[in-house]
């Protein structure tokens, strides 16, 4: 399975903060979702596994007692004086001692204080820890989901014109395109969502899973890749 993006409320749940936490994280660009941005209202948010590192980061800058005021200052000073970076909370090693954040530079020997204070250092970001425990919650988050779901598997190919073709085998018809496989991924699950509900609502019979008494929630994977042989 290949995960592609996280919903707003998909990543509230693996990294554990409320909707309307990452909302204001987003607006004031502590961390921004990099595939899809909100553009108005009832668009989606969603955020790539590099995001969900970003939001863990925050989370335990929080957690030690560093206020997002703060964290918002030193993305803030990282973007201003490192304009090549695009996601800072990402791409940097965080220090702190509850009073300022610090970043590791190219030289072991040497921090930049992002505030502009200086100060004892007491704990760093373990970035290696924190991969681990945002994959480890992204498997829970879907073991969880797939215990009771409706589990379809979709494809997702290159076009000669530059789009990306996307489709469900079990769904005769189920069909749609991207401009980068990201939104391919998106549009299907999209569409495979209205799909079964209008089977369901229809009293049709739902494939690989037939008469269905209740409308479950709807998994999407995409398919492995198989390798063919050539004789």
């Amino acid at each position: 399975m290949k995960i592609i993006g996280f919903s707003a409320k998909e990543a509230c749940k693996i990294v554990g903060i409320t909707y309307a936490q990452i909302h204001h994280w987003d607006k004031i660009g502590i961390v921004k979702p990099s595939i899809m941005g909100a553009s108005g209202t009832g668009s989606r948010r969603i955020y790539s596994f590099a995001d969900m590192i970003g939001l863990e980061i925050a989370v335990k800058l929080k957690g030690e007692g560093l206020s997002i005021q703060k964290t918002r200052k030193s993305v803030e000073y990282l973007k201003k004086n490192f304009p090549d970076i695009e996601n800072p909370m990402t791409n940097f090693m965080f220090i702190s001692d509850g009073v300022s954040i610090f970043i590791l530079t190219d030289d072991p020997s040497i921090a930049l204080d992002t505030l502009k204070q200086a100060g004892q250092f007491a704990f760093s970001v373990a970035l290696g820890y924190i991969v681990k425990e945002v994959k480890d919650n992204i498997i829970k988050l879907e073991e969880e989901r797939e215990k009771e779901s409706f589990i379809f598997e979709v494809e997702i190919e290159p076009e000669n014109d530059g789009r990306f073709h996307a489709w469900c085998p079990v769904l005769k018809g189920c069909h749609t395109w991207g401009h980068t496989e990201s939104e391919a991924f998106l549009y299907i699950k999209d569409a495979v969502t209205l799909y079964v509900q209008d089977l369901f609502d229809d009293g049709e019979e739902i494939p690989s899973f037939g008469k269905a008494d209740e409308l479950k929630s709807i998994v999407i994977k995409l398919a492995e890749k198989r390798e063919t042989k050539v004789a």
